[in-house]
């Protein structure tokens, strides 16, 4: 066999197979730039939800000029998001229809909302129907960053991200909270439904903590039991303790609300903050993947040179399969074995993934169709699980199976 021939052979595939993978790791490095924005994105509007319905409630609160400001902020990040958008119409992540829908889809409702804001400038909206409005919005701008996480092909990487979306899920569930309970202490009292609402909320962030602390890194791990064995958990724990202690209806002194939003502010900005270092870690390993495959690329090439100058070997003896015999044919094998193990590895990582992908778009659902909130959504998932004794995802399949049928008729 000629292996000099410079056209169509085994090491002409087995190096197109290396640099696949580097382009793959390298796709995966600018979805995650892109993370970043989107991250900071929701930052912002978590923080305007919070406010808005503070606005909704109080004629007169100190925090108007916040409120203000925070409009800027978070126009300066939707800016810095669609300045982000034009790129994957061109780069390779365009090629998934799935990521380009839900990006159409949280375009549209962004789109909606200057409306949103002129309804609670007018105050013509009620606090829990602005939450609402706000939390669809964040729901379809974390439905990307789950699509985006999908592209990671290591499996260390992998359940990283896992766990990465399940940080920024948490924060997601204690930016609600903020929001719920600014209404109640904003009003002077709590209402039951209202903190039946926060009760709940409660156990979905102890569930997704729980998820996140079993597959979270030892880095991510340290950064959050440094936080909430900090000052700042231990203020905010002591104002929920006094918020939970309130009896249905009690009158609250409407001044606590300025301490309750900073307190909890402080506790979500640290959680943004732990958010960015864990993407900053994830984006590094990216790096280090990328160097380590390249310079793995490096050594096989010298290989293969030092086989080209090696006498050719019969057919005869290629066709027998050897190792010994076929040095090329045991690169191949070593590099096919590397894959299988990887693959086993992300096979197991993914499972999980897999599973809370399709209770996201099954919530985002039940949201937009029946207009619930992320919790109650999450809740009547859960309870369809338990009534038919099914796992959670299969419930979630049933659902998104049930809404695509709808949409074609």
């Amino acid at each position: 066999m000629d292996r000099h021939n410079a056209g169509i052979n085994s090491e002409s595939f087995f190096l197109a197979a290396q640099q696949a993978k580097i382009r793959q790791l390298e796709d995966l490095m600018s979805a995650l730039q892109w993370v970043d924005v989107i991250c900071d994105l929701i930052h912002a509007l978590q923080r305007e939800r919070g406010l808005s319905n503070v606005y909704l409630v109080c004629q007169k609160t100190t925090l108007a000029n916040e409120f203000t400001e925070q409009l800027l902020i978070c126009d300066k990040a939707l800016a810095e998001f669609n300045a982000a958008l034009p790129p994957l119409l061109q780069g390779r992540e365009s090629a998934n229809p799935s990521l380009l829908n839900l990006i159409a889809g949280a375009l549209s409702t962004l789109e909606q909302l200057p409306a949103l804001r002129a309804s609670n400038q007018t105050r013509e909206l009620l606090p829990i129907d602005s939450t609402l409005a706000y939390n669809r919005t964040i729901e379809t701008l974390l439905l990307i960053v789950f699509e985006l996480i999908d592209l990671a092909t290591d499996p260390d990487v992998a359940q990283s991200l896992t766990a990465f979306f399940l940080l920024i899920q948490l924060k997601e569930y204690v930016g609600q909270e903020r929001a719920w309970t600014l209404i109640g202490f904003s009003r002077g009292h709590f209402i039951a439904r209202l903190q039946e609402r926060l009760n709940r909320l409660s156990m979905t962030q102890q569930e997704v903590r729980e998820r996140m602390l079993n597959c979270a890194d030892s880095e991510l791990l340290d950064a959050y039991e440094r936080l909430n064995s900090g000052p700042v958990a231990m203020d905010l724990n002591r104002f929920r303790q006094v918020r939970n202690n309130l009896s249905a209806g009690s009158e609250v002194n409407t001044d606590l609300t300025d301490v309750w939003y900073h307190k909890i502010t402080d506790y979500i900005d640290a959680l943004h903050t732990i958010e960015t270092q864990a993407m900053r870690s994830i984006i590094l390993l990216c790096m280090n993947r990328i160097e380590t495959a390249q310079q793995s690329n490096n050594l096989v090439r010298e290989k293969l040179d030092e086989l080209n100058e090696m006498p050719d070997i019969p057919v005869s003896q290629l066709l027998k399969g050897s190792a010994e015999s076929s040095p090329i044919q045991a690169l191949i094998a070593e590099q096919q074995r590397q894959i299988q193990s990887l693959q086993l590895e992300l096979s197991n990582s993914r499972k999980a993934l897999e599973a809370r992908k399709l209770v996201e778009r099954a919530k985002s659902i039940l949201m937009n169709n029946l207009h619930l909130s992320e919790e109650d959504s999450f809740r009547r998932l859960q309870k369809s699980a338990m009534d038919q004794n099914s796992p959670l995802e299969e419930i979630a399949k049933k659902v998104i199976s049930a809404h695509q049928s709808y949409s074609k008729n």
